[in-house]
């Protein structure tokens, strides 16, 4: 399964349509669980009303999956609930899918490494074979990326508070960030997402945040004091 595999943790759609001739996905109600074993409460971590993905079908078949190009992938109307262990600020549940997708991704590399040393170069028909179809999707490239409407929710016992997020939007995903496979952009994909929503969270509740930072008594919380507002555990990242 993609989602435990790649987010380390479940991936659900509430529905799914495939036209195979013009190569469209269209996927309702796309949800990211909250990671297990962290004590979150909320139902999920990121839900998109609509999720549309085109690829290119004629050049898969042709290939036979060597190449596989999603010329579209666009998230619209997406609600983010970020929800934090307790009272630190680097326990997010976006900090711990962010994490996870870069230790399957690191994972990834470290095995196709050893392989490599090994001399073990499997080809199509024994991936399909082993039933190792996802390993195709190693040959993915993404080009335009879109999130639409975007709105997120911090859940914090000190604080929290509604967002409007901006689109944000990739000409080339894959080119830009030296991307390719499903793991690689995933992981890139979940750093890019991640960075602007904390920047467009700095942007609007950092200051005030700041300000009970540096109204706290010592020891009082875990708010570093007369620190910025970090509210996806950027700091140091």
């Amino acid at each position: 399964m993609i989602g435990p595999e790649v987010f380390g943790t479940e991936v659900e759609v509430g529905s799914l349509a495939f036209r195979p001739w013009t190569g469209v996905f269209l996927m309702k109600d796309f949800v990211i669980k909250n990671p297990p074993g962290h004590g979150y409460k909320g139902k999920y971590l990121l839900k998109a009303a609509e999720v549309s993905v085109l690829t290119a079908p004629k050049k898969i078949l042709f290939s036979m999956g060597r190449k596989f190009d999603i010329r579209l992938l666009r998230l619209q109307h997406i609600d983010v609930e970020v929800e934090f262990s307790g009272y630190l600020f680097h326990s997010s549940n976006l900090a711990v899918v962010r994490q996870n997708v870069a230790n399957s991704y690191q994972s990834f590399l470290d095995l196709e490494a050893e392989q490599k040393k090994q001399g073990k170069q499997p080809g199509f028909l024994t991936k399909f074979a082993e039933r190792r179809f996802h390993d195709m999707l190693d040959h993915i490239e993404l080009h335009q990326a879109e999130f639409v409407d975007i709105c997120a929710t911090a859940h914090h016992a000190l604080l929290g508070g509604r967002l409007s997020i901006s689109d944000i939007e990739f000409a080339d995903f894959s080119k830009e960030n030296n991307a390719i496979g499903v793991r690689a952009i995933s992981s890139h994909l979940t750093d890019a997402f991640y960075k602007a929503l904390q920047e467009e969270a700095l942007g609007e509740t950092g200051a005030a945040v700041a300000n009970i930072a540096e109204s706290s008594p010592v020891g009082s919380s875990s708010l570093p004091l007369g620190g910025a507002f970090d509210p996806f555990g950027m700091q140091g990242a």
